[in-house]
């Protein structure tokens, strides 16, 4: 009995972990926000990899991998970055886990502290398209690196031009430029146009960034930005 319970139990774990590395949901998350598991059998995953005993030393990338994960859409980022930097260790190449490690990171809103993981990610000729995405979110947060956060999402909208959490971080870009930037001046307008029209609740969160210290804050004395963003009055 404990011979078919322990087989049992193995089989579980490799199906669980099977499902989870296949399951894409962590890699759609828009930067910044926590990952939930998409459907009933990752739920069903995530558990059956966190009831099981940790991963050892001489653990697979594989199951490394998968435990990792599972503690992300559970919402553990500490202890998913610490298992992803042990995993990094053993295959600091892993597309993967370079990619989780930037997500957990940026989920964890320490998203200068993922660019490296990120750039070097870029370097590999097998990188996803999201690596860009992401870091033209992350290159956000350093004011040096504005023109960095605009080629890598300009990059990233070629291949994903409806992207609308992109086109709202090279938004973003020319809002920490400022009004008086003539590029900013002439592409901002036409970007947020874009947003809302594509997605119109998207004009709320711009305007959380007009908030002293926000990316668009320079912008609220211009007649242009406000007529965009503000709400459409209401005929009585």
């Amino acid at each position: 009995y404990t011979t078919l319970f322990r087989s049992l139990t193995a089989d579980a774990l490799t199906k669980a972990t099977k499902d989870l590395l296949a399951e894409t949901g962590i890699s759609t998350t828009e930067p910044g926000k926590k990952p939930q598991p998409t459907d009933p059998k990752t739920t069903k995953a995530v558990e059956t990899i966190l009831g099981a005993p940790t991963p050892g030393e001489d653990a697979a990338p594989e199951s490394l991998k998968a435990y990792a994960k599972a503690l992300y859409l559970s919402g553990d980022l500490s202890k998913a970055s610490d298992e992803l930097q042990r995993l990094l260790r053993k295959t600091p190449d892993d597309i993967d886990a370079l990619l989780y490690k930037a997500q957990v990171l940026i989920s964890d809103d320490q998203p200068l502290k993922a660019v490296p993981f990120l750039e070097k990610l870029a370097e590999l000729p097998k990188a996803p398209i999201l690596t860009w995405k992401l870091l033209g979110y992350a290159y956000l947060f350093d004011e040096t690196r504005l023109q960095d956060a605009l080629d890598a999402t300009h990059r990233y909208l070629q291949v994903r031009p409806d992207d609308t959490g992109a086109v709202l971080n090279l938004a973003c870009v020319y809002g920490q430029r400022g009004p008086k930037d003539e590029e900013a001046q002439r592409e901002l307008p036409k970007l947020l146009e874009k947003l809302f029209h594509a997605d119109p609740g998207s004009r709320s969160r711009v305007l959380e960034l007009t908030k002293p210290n926000e990316d668009f804050y320079s912008w609220c004395d211009e007649a242009v930005f406000r007529q965009l963003v503000e709400p459409p009055s209401r005929t009585p």
